[in-house]
């Protein structure tokens, strides 16, 4: 059994040529308008915009054999607008448990990207290990952020530890 794709989309840094498209719908055995390029972008909230213009979402109802209707850009374009030209600039601690392993407080961090975005603001979230922060340096390690987010955890060094540096505040 084999699978035959309908649709090719082509990961590139560069911008694919006619050429190199004809060549790729011959070799993948798709039509030449189903090789769509996805080249690089500067965030990944351009990319909707771009598979637009590249007319992906046209290309997949045609496959599908379902109606299209033009798609209303409009809220997506003013968030990105807004995620892409902050008006001001905030800091957030972010005080979690395990904050050296990138993708601990992934959601949280896309959560604070949108909020942000929303509001027209950069959100700069500075990870502190909750083990490094006491009643001794609590004040120093805080005292320049514009808020501060303790990270969900659990056990004896999660909620109860976290709580207790939060009551280290007053």
């Amino acid at each position: 059994m084999v699978v035959q794709a309908d649709i090719l989309v082509c990961r590139t840094e560069h911008e694919l040529n006619d050429e190199i498209k004809e060549k790729l719908a011959r070799f993948c055995n798709v039509n030449v308008d189903c090789v769509i390029e996805s080249v690089d972008v500067n965030t990944i909230y351009d990319v909707p915009n771009h598979m637009y213009r590249e007319c992906l979402d046209k290309v997949a109802l045609k496959k599908l054999k379902l109606d299209y209707n033009e798609p209303d850009l409009d809220s997506w374009n003013n968030f990105l607008d807004k995620y892409k030209n902050p008006k001001d600039t905030i800091k957030i601690a972010l005080i979690g448990k395990y904050v050296e392993l990138q993708d601990s407080y992934k959601s949280i961090l896309e959560s604070f990207i949108h909020a942000g975005a929303v509001n027209e603001v950069d959100v700069d979230v500075i990870p502190l290990h909750s083990e490094f922060i006491n009643s001794e340096n609590v004040h120093d390690k805080l005292q320049s952020f514009n808020g501060i987010l303790v990270a969900p955890g659990f056990g004896e060094r999660g909620v109860e530890g976290k709580s207790k540096q939060l009551n280290m505040l007053d």
